[in-house]
């Protein structure tokens, strides 16, 4: 009967990707857009399946668990479901007893509260079937990934097919893109944030409606993605306005922007960033896996985090080819990166012949590796990375999507 329901399920939202969205999207036709998502869909209900034969109880069906608990309070109690999906996290509210406290896990971490309060809004459509979860994380994911395409095929209609690939099949973004995780509501946010951003800069002020909100949510769930979207947004909007080369104004920004920060953390040590990675690294060292390795300890110092700059951007994009191959998913894992490390080395070689001047090619790039170069510092677990890396890696192959060259007949003039 669950499998029923979850193909009806299927059905109904695939209906509603091709008879109403996919009309708006006239780039591809409707029937390669339906099975885009059909194939982000059956890639989200794996994600389930998979976890569950790899650790039984891990942190997608802990969260899925919690959100059923919120659920069940609706029946009894309408506030408390209320306040539990939609109010402020953390502490010990005097409306919540131990018994709340205990069937909601993850109360008192905000990021992955953030997906159970997916879970609980969910569940009363869902019948209580993750798979359901599943298919409407994939389909809200693939509304807002068709958002940003849409935004980049207007900027660069000759670039669609690229985007296409980039966007919607490079498998790890649509296998952790699509499921009830926090990676997939970070990219959801992100998809979302790039756009409107854009067309605030445009002069169109109603996009703040999305992008704000937008912006809250990556803030929520992933905070080292929002640290490093922060100068990248600021470059973006000086280089609009002062029409400097974004060469220049994108790498100089961000260089000034953390330079400011690590100087001011320093100064305030309520906010010592170089700290807090350390102290972040030493969680995720404490906590050791199958796939767990040997990175550079941080020690609180900046200088420690230059040090070991070059093994982190070793650890997100070569790992784990250097050896530990040991299962299915790292050996597939090691053929993607091959793939992208094939990519970025052809985009070095024809530096020559490649146009630096698109000011997007500096935001996905500096962003995208900010942040990449986070996770490499404070992440010593190969399946981790593999999926936290998965929003940067996003905006990594964008970046060098502009880098290929495009006959100057076909190109379009744009002003991002």
């Amino acid at each position: 009967m669950e499998w029923i329901i979850v193909i009806l399920y299927v059905l109904l939202l695939a209906f509603i990707i091709y008879r109403y969205v996919a009309k708006r999207f006239p780039f591809f036709s409707r029937h390669l857009i339906t099975a885009l998502f059909l194939f982000k869909a059956l890639a989200g209900i794996y994600y389930g399946i998979w976890h569950r034969q790899q650790c039984g109880q891990c942190d997608t069906f802990l969260m899925f668990k919690a959100g059923n608990y919120i659920y069940e309070q609706l029946k009894e109690n309408p506030g408390k479901y209320f306040f539990l999906t939609f109010g402020p996290n953390g502490g010990h509210p005097r409306y919540l007893d131990e018994s709340d406290l205990s069937g909601v896990e993850y109360w008192g971490n905000t990021a992955s509260y953030t997906v159970v309060r997916f879970n609980a809004l969910i569940r009363p459509f869902s019948f209580g079937i993750y798979a359901v979860h599943s298919l409407f994380m994939a389909f809200l994911s693939f509304l807002a990934l068709l958002y940003l395409f849409r935004f980049l095929c207007n900027i660069y209609p000759e670039r669609k097919k690229l985007f296409l690939v980039i966007l919607f099949l490079v498998p790890s973004i649509v296998f952790y893109g699509s499921g009830v995780h926090k990676e997939a509501i970070a990219l959801i946010a992100l998809s979302l944030i790039v756009p409107s951003f854009g067309h605030f800069l445009e002069g169109r002020r109603q996009a703040l409606f999305l992008f704000l909100p937008s912006l809250f949510l990556l803030y929520l769930v992933k905070e080292f993605y929002f640290a490093s979207l922060l100068p990248a947004l600021l470059a973006w909007g000086i280089s609009h306005h002062t029409r400097r080369h974004p060469g220049l104004v994108f790498p100089l920004t961000v260089l000034l922007f953390w330079s400011a920060v690590f100087l001011l953390s320093k100064i305030l040590p309520v906010s010592d960033l170089a700290r807090q990675m350390a102290d972040k690294q030493e969680l995720f060292r404490a906590t050791k896996g199958e796939s767990h390795i040997l990175i550079p300890l941080l020690d609180g110092s900046v200088s420690s985090i230059l040090k070991a700059l070059p093994r982190a951007l070793f650890n997100v994009f070569v790992r784990p080819l250097n050896g530990g191959i040991h299962s299915p998913f790292l050996f597939l894992y090691a053929l993607e990166n091959i793939a992208i490390l094939l990519l970025t080395l052809w985009t070095i070689v024809s530096t020559h012949k490649m146009n630096f001047r698109p000011p997007l090619f500096w935001f996905f790039m500096l962003f995208s590796l900010a942040a990449l170069l986070i996770i490499g510092l404070i992440v010593p677990n190969i399946g981790a990375i593999s999926r936290y890396r998965v929003p940067g890696l996003l905006f990594y192959l964008l970046a060098l999507s502009l880098l290929i060259r495009i006959p100057e007949s076909h190109a379009r003039k744009h002003s991002y």
